[in-house]
């Protein structure tokens, strides 16, 4: 048994009404740099953040590196061999 076409009309009347019910605006998603873009095309837009490769995030996040090794193991508070030292020099000599 076929349906008729009224039948037809008034499922597609019933699909159409629940799609205009639950259609949202579209937006488009801008990173931070893009924002003059996004307004110039006048859309509607949100902004996103950029994701950053491994290089540029080290950069940012690490702490930076200590230029000289020894001046690192001081500042941790270990021991430092007397070899390094004035006086642990002197002895040597």
């Amino acid at each position: 048994m076929k349906p008729s076409a009224l039948r037809i009309e008034r499922l597609l009347a019933k699909v159409e009404a629940e799609l205009a019910r639950s259609a949202r605006p579209r937006r488009y998603c801008f990173y931070f740099d893009e924002e003059a873009e996004a307004k110039a095309q006048g859309l509607p837009y949100a902004l996103a953040p950029r994701e950053l490769s491994r290089e540029e995030w080290e950069k940012k996040y690490s702490p930076p590196k200590p230029s000289d090794p020894r001046g690192n193991r001081r500042t941790l508070g270990a021991p430092v061999p007397s070899f390094c030292t004035k006086a642990g020099a002197d002895e040597q000599s």
